[in-house]
């Protein structure tokens, strides 16, 4: 598909930024970063920017015309009214090819999970539009997993394991996941199609075990059973921990294995031994 224009909701930090940084650098995009608030202070001198509200539909049309692809980049607590009013938009504005914020829970494990259902909704959303998509599971981020809330206290030579510890969990560095993007957002044969990368294959134990040789010590094991994330994720009203319960549970399933990851054709993916070295 010709693929000139593509806008970036969320693209402003976090996963998105790695995102936007990716697609400019292989400079075949005019790149278009939607906001809520300004342009940064230092903006990219190769992107444009557009201040939106989700809750203008006409403005979003507006900033979305002449897009070919647009990629949401939001983050998992405004994947409701806001991703939905960005598909709307998409929709009129006759964008071709629309990314919902995926990039985590493989979407083939998502029907399992709570924090997932808006996901689920944006995926009807897309195909009732009418509009092309791409899905993309990418696993645990690894540069921004790796601390106390999701059970890894390496300050404290401590782990966490959900359940036995034992299951294999892909892990992919988010800035992996934006080369990935601008590899493949584009291609004809990513029509609707789920698409899987993976840098990195560990178990829970297993990084316990690298970060306590590189700091040569016998890293301490806990365990926490499923049932006490289960009882977390019902009874919290704090969005964060029933998010960190249920990626838990999903650790512990085997669920953030990505299914039939894609090998990259033009790079080769950072693993979790390269963040042990860098940040350990």
């Amino acid at each position: 598909m010709s693929s000139s224009s593509i806008a970036v909701a969320g693209g402003s930090g976090g996963l998105g930024g790695f995102i936007v940084d990716a697609l400019v650098a292989t400079g075949n995009f005019q790149v278009k970063v939607l906001t809520r608030g300004a342009a940064p202070a230092e903006p990219k001198r190769e992107v444009e920017y557009a201040q939106v509200n989700y809750a203008d539909h006409d403005q979003l049309v507006d900033a979305l015309r002449g897009v070919k692809i647009v990629v949401s980049a939001l983050n998992a607590f405004a994947v409701g009214f806001e991703q939905q009013a960005l598909i709307a938009a998409a929709a009129d504005a006759k964008v071709e090819r629309f990314v919902p914020s995926e990039f985590g829970l493989p979407p083939q494990h998502g029907k399992d999970y709570g924090f997932y259902a808006g996901k689920i909704r944006a995926q009807k959303a897309i195909q009732s539009a009418g509009l092309e998509y791409v899905l993309y599971g990418v696993g645990s981020f690894t540069d921004y997993a790796f601390y106390p809330p999701f059970g890894f206290d390496f300050d404290n030579d401590a782990v966490d394991a959900p359940g036995d510890g034992d299951a294999p969990i892909s892990w992919t560095w988010r800035e992996d996941v934006g080369r990935f993007v601008a590899e493949t957002v584009a291609l004809p044969e990513s029509r609707n199609v789920t698409l899987g990368v993976e840098g990195d294959v560990k178990s829970v134990r297993e990084v316990a075990e690298i970060v306590g040789r590189k700091k040569g010590v016998k890293m301490t094991i806990t365990h926490t059973p499923l049932e006490d994330l289960a009882e977390a994720a019902k009874t919290s009203d704090n969005g964060f921990v029933v998010f960190a319960s249920e990626l838990r549970t999903a650790f512990a399933k085997g669920d953030m294995r990505v299914p039939s990851p894609t090998k990259p054709r033009t790079f080769k993916p950072k693993t979790v031994e390269d963040w042990v070295q860098q940040n350990i």
